[in-house]
């Protein structure tokens, strides 16, 4: 019982550990944590290449939705000032 509650512990610290660089669902994240084991707490070639879209995509998203938020904060101050404007 406690090598399955330090099993079960260590599982949720490497989920932690992921999630402070890489956004995803626990049961993707869980996988990658499932294949470093299996690998001998190594990254495999196929995992890492995976890791590196995940990550590149994950910086396209943030990219694209801070410039939407930068367009929003345009429009609003256009908004604004033209309201005082009147």
């Amino acid at each position: 019982m406690r090598k399955e509650a330090r099993f079960l512990k260590a599982n949720d610290q490497a989920r932690s550990a992921i999630k402070q660089f890489l956004e995803a669902p626990d049961n993707e994240l869980d996988g990658i944590i499932r294949s470093i084991r299996q690998n001998g707490n190594t990254l495999s070639n196929p995992l890492c290449k995976g890791i590196r879209f995940l990550l590149r995509m994950q910086e396209w998203v943030n990219g694209l939705l801070m410039r939407c938020g930068r367009l929003l904060a345009i429009k609003r101050m256009a908004t604004t000032f033209k309201k005082k404007q009147h």
